[in-house]
């Protein structure tokens, strides 16, 4: 129903007899409702109107609350019930995860009791080798070098094996790994794709940031159009509440002229004499004076004062 009443620009700034706007009104619902439901309200209705209008956030109501102040204690609310929904959520996780590991050292300690060892004790069993004699030491060792001089050393194929090979062998297998070793093929891979990597053009990067400047303009255009229709109550104004072309002073001739490149053209010296008159000292507190805070006067005209030098430093 907000969407569609926006849509048919319906003013969203218009309070009602106790000056509230109807983010106000939005704002106050979310602090009597329940946290689930509130949170509901404040994703639907709360960050739309917040979004689209934000200079409502320093409007006072009847009781001299704001926005900013209700829109504070909204989210101090929510973040409130979400932390201790997550503590209730951990203290039961803990507990389950306790019962888990005590069921699982019973069923290990049952299971441990039910089996026999299966290395027990053998009777007579002793871990010294038996002292081989010098005879049978002699003997044994001229059987083997008999062996070895006639090519049937029993060890020369247990050597093999177990993996003992010649030298050519251990080439040849130390080569096949090589060729198919995974870390090699993906090293490959890698320097394949570094290769034909090709970085971005910037022409996509300038085109990007000159997007971005024009959707900053657009955006400034109908913040203070909207704002010099129908200025908020008295006294209500605040710095943060002033549509300002940039936040960024530095930025400012990049967004207010993103879409007029030719500075000889009659577009863009009218587009700069409008300008310098909506920002002339004089004529903003004429036409804004009775509208601005009293706390932050001075430094919403500094502000104005910054962005008339700065427009009238391009008058040629």
């Amino acid at each position: 129903m907000i969407r569609c009443l926006l849509r048919l620009e319906c003013n969203p700034m218009t309070p009602d007899r106790e000056r509230r706007l109807p983010l106000h009104l939005a704002l106050y619902r979310c602090l009597e409702e329940a946290a689930d439901v509130a949170n509901q309200t404040y994703k639907q209705i709360v960050s739309l109107l917040v979004s689209l209008y934000p200079m409502s956030l320093d409007v006072e109501d009847k009781d001299g609350a704001t926005c900013h102040d209700l829109l504070h204690r909204v989210k101090s609310r929510l973040k409130s019930a979400q932390i201790s929904g997550r503590g209730r959520l951990g203290h039961s996780s803990v507990e389950n995860e306790r019962e888990w590991q005590q069921k699982l050292v019973a069923e290990w300690q049952f299971e441990f009791e039910e089996q026999e060892p299966e290395n027990g004790y053998i009777e007579g069993y002793s871990d010294k080798e038996e002292q081989e004699s010098f005879s049978s030491w002699s003997d044994r060792l001229f059987q083997e070098y008999s062996q070895k001089k006639s090519g049937k050393d029993p060890r020369s194929n247990s050597r093999k094996r177990r993996g003992f090979g010649t030298h050519e062998e251990k080439r040849k297998k130390s080569k096949t790994e090589k060729q198919s070793d995974p870390d090699e093929e993906l090293r490959q891979a890698r320097e394949e794709m570094r290769k034909n990597y090709k970085p971005p053009q910037e022409i996509k990067s300038s085109k990007s940031s000159l997007d971005l400047l024009l959707s900053k303009k657009e955006l400034y255009e109908k913040k203070f159009s909207l704002f010099f229709k129908s200025p908020p109550s008295r006294g209500s104004v605040t710095f943060a509440g002033i549509p300002w072309p940039s936040t960024n002073m530095d930025k400012l001739t990049d967004v207010l002229f993103s879409d007029l490149p030719d500075k000889s053209s009659p577009a863009y010296k009218k587009f700069l004499r409008r300008e310098r008159v909506r920002w002339h000292p004089d004529k903003f507190l004429q036409k804004f004076g009775d509208f601005l805070h009293p706390n932050h006067v001075d430094k919403i005209m500094g502000r104005v004062k910054v962005i008339s030098q700065t427009l009238n430093a391009l008058v040629t």
